[in-house]
């Protein structure tokens, strides 16, 4: 009984290994443009000036409850660097 039951069981996984990719293909065909931009490169180069232009684009990575000085002292932390 396990003799057929793993004679089975590798039939089916034969036979649905499919070599058609059919999806594959799909989704080569959809057109994408991937820009990567770099938060730590751009934090880093913040000033009092730009920091509220980084806020702006960035809302999720500031904290409402931080003033901007907390922020700029940041990128000057050693640690942080």
């Amino acid at each position: 009984m396990k003799n057929v039951l793993l004679f089975i069981l590798v039939v089916l996984v034969v036979f649905s290994c499919n070599r058609d990719h059919q999806s594959e293909q799909e989704i080569e065909k959809i057109p994408m443009d991937v820009k990567i931009e770099r938060f730590d490169k751009m934090f880093s180069d913040v000033n009092l000036g730009n920091l509220s232009k980084l806020k702006q684009g960035y809302p999720f990575m500031f904290s409402k409850k931080y003033v901007d000085s907390f922020w700029i002292a940041r990128t000057k932390d050693t640690l942080q660097i």
